[in-house]
């Protein structure tokens, strides 16, 4: 939601996002925003208790850190947009692969992640292991549904659209 008002605002009205998130402003507080959304994640209270605070305390990242990590991560790449001219000297190995799967590993991920505990279990996905594992595994089931499904019907799509020679 955020990424598509973002979107929006720069569209339709750019001169607000320029004189109200240059980069130099929304670097550094969509930064903020992500780790103070991180920090809430890693807060784990108990779900019952006498404290309402601690009582809330177990749905913060949820409540409260997804928007945040929404916004702060919205205002970071509305700022890498302006910044575009600038960061194109320097070429980010494998930034194009993401780029090119990000729409079959935003659709496969979740999917990929229960599959992984289903199969290896979940103690054995912990830690940096099992970020790895994780990560593999989705680029690879991207991978696949991009060759298979998304590259085939571009092409297809292409074939059809293009004026006959």
């Amino acid at each position: 939601m955020f990424g598509v008002m973002l979107a929006v605002a720069r569209f339709f009205k750019p001169e607000l996002c320029q004189r109200y998130t240059p980069p130099r402003v929304a670097i550094p507080v969509g930064v903020a925003l992500i780790v103070a959304a991180l920090a809430l994640f890693s807060v784990r209270g108990p779900l019952a208790g006498t404290n309402l605070f601690f009582v809330f305390q177990g749905q913060l990242g949820s409540v409260v850190g997804f928007p945040l990590i929404s916004i702060g991560i919205g205002l970071v790449l509305g700022a890498m947009l302006d910044l575009e001219q600038v960061l194109k000297r320097w070429p980010v190995p494998g930034a194009v692969m993401v780029a090119t799967l990000s729409y079959s590993l935003y659709l496969t991920h979740k999917s990929v992640f229960h599959v992984d505990r289903l199969i290896l279990g979940e103690a054995n996905l912990q830690g940096g292991l099992g970020f790895v594992v994780y990560l593999m595994t989705s680029f690879a089931v991207a991978a696949v549904l991009w060759l298979s499904v998304e590259r085939t019907f571009l092409l297809l799509r292409d074939r059809v659209l293009s004026p006959s020679k």
